[in-house]
């Protein structure tokens, strides 16, 4: 079964780190990209959302007897395949599943153009991952 109150803490910490990114936004890209205080924020915020979503997905998948994905790509795959990601919005999501992957593996640092972009052009993304879990499980 699936433990509510985990979902609810992980929900929490995405809504407090997206108020985060939304004072980020208040700036404009020359000012973003001056100061790698700002771009350095900005990825772990990203990160730790990341993380908060992945956790979710995985606490379903394990909960519910989905899967054993082997990765975070597959993870976000098993969560479309069960009605918890839309198929539109799966790729954007596996999308940040390699984000969190290049960010934490050191793979290949992210630059401040792409880091304002996805801050300012995908924040909309979390509101509706948190809308589907709400819906599907509360």
């Amino acid at each position: 079964m699936v433990e509510k109150e985990k979902l609810r803490q992980k929900i929490q910490i995405i809504r407090e780190e997206k108020r985060k990114i939304e004072k980020l936004k208040e700036l404009t890209y020359e000012e973003f990209k001056e100061n790698d205080f700002y771009e350095d924020a900005a990825t772990r915020i990203l990160q730790v959302m990341i993380e908060a979503v992945l956790d979710i997905c995985a606490h379903i998948i394990a909960r519910e007897g989905l899967g054993i994905p082997r990765t975070y790509v597959e993870t976000i795959q098993i969560a479309t395949k069960n009605g918890l990601i839309s198929r539109e919005k799966e790729e954007i999501f596996k999308n940040m599943a390699k984000l969190r992957n290049r960010v934490v593996h050191l793979y290949d640092h992210p630059n401040s153009e792409e880091i304002c972009r996805i801050i300012n052009d995908k924040n909309s993304d979390f509101d509706y991952f948190i809308s589907q879990v709400v819906k599907k499980y509360f």
